[in-house]
């Protein structure tokens, strides 16, 4: 009777442990993108009309598709755009909504 105990736990925790890591794993993936896409657009936002901040801005669309601070129209449509409606460049507050996302994930 002791041994079903020890095989039943045996399995239980090995199946504990694989999903933990796994869902460990899966948050720690998310959470660096979005770093990395942070890391580009702050390399590059001196540049908003260069290759790689635009690349970066597309990957904000995927990335952060479960964030609403960061998609609403006070965060990437705006500086997608490039301007606001005084034609000056605000691209600096807009980021600070993305990084402020990532530091909460």
């Amino acid at each position: 009777m002791n041994w079903i105990f020890i095989l039943i736990s045996s399995l239980l925790s090995g199946l504990l442990g694989v999903g933990i890591s796994t869902w460990y794993h899966h948050r720690n993936e998310i959470r660096r993108a979005k770093l990395q896409v942070l890391q580009q657009l702050f390399g590059n936002r001196h540049d908003l009309l260069g290759q790689l901040f635009t690349e970066a801005i597309n990957q904000v669309f995927i990335v952060f598709h479960d964030s609403e601070d960061v998609l609403s129209a006070k965060g990437i449509p705006r500086i997608y755009f490039g301007w606001s409606e005084d034609h000056r460049p605000h691209k600096l507050k807009t980021l600070g909504f993305i990084q402020s996302n990532v530091q909460r994930s």
